[in-house]
């Protein structure tokens, strides 16, 4: 994936009922809404045309109670150096970084005014 570091790179719902927020999204911002298998759970791939523009999720493990929300992903060239970086300026790290397979490095993290965000490396 070519990508301009800062710019973000992918946004994700996550959601009680994946499967009706993809048909809710289908309807009104005319997406194209495909289930795949990532592991853990339905992950839903949302396109316009041949390009993908979102992911949609259930709540993580131990998140049920939590509202649903869009998470963003902002591209940089090294997750863990922005994640040591990010944490020295005042963030609180959610979730340390890791690997998913394809995709690339990430790491959540709650930035010192209590916003969530995720940073992520692509692979390749």
């Amino acid at each position: 994936m070519t990508f301009i570091p800062g710019t973000i790179l992918w946004t994700e719902l996550m959601t009680s009922d994946p499967h009706a927020a993809a048909a809710y999204y289908n309807r009104t911002a005319g997406w194209t809404v495909e289930e795949v298998d990532m592991g853990t759970g339905p992950y839903h791939v949302a396109r316009i045309g041949d390009t993908m523009v979102a992911g949609i999720m259930g709540m993580p493990e131990g998140m049920e109670d939590v509202e649903p929300y869009w998470l963003s992903y902002i591209g940089v060239q090294d997750v863990d150096a922005t994640a040591a970086e990010a944490e020295a300026a005042g963030a609180t790290i959610i979730q340390p970084p890791f690997e998913v397979q394809g995709v690339g490095r990430m790491t959540i993290l709650k930035d010192p005014f209590g916003a969530q965000i995720a940073y992520m490396t692509p692979s390749g």
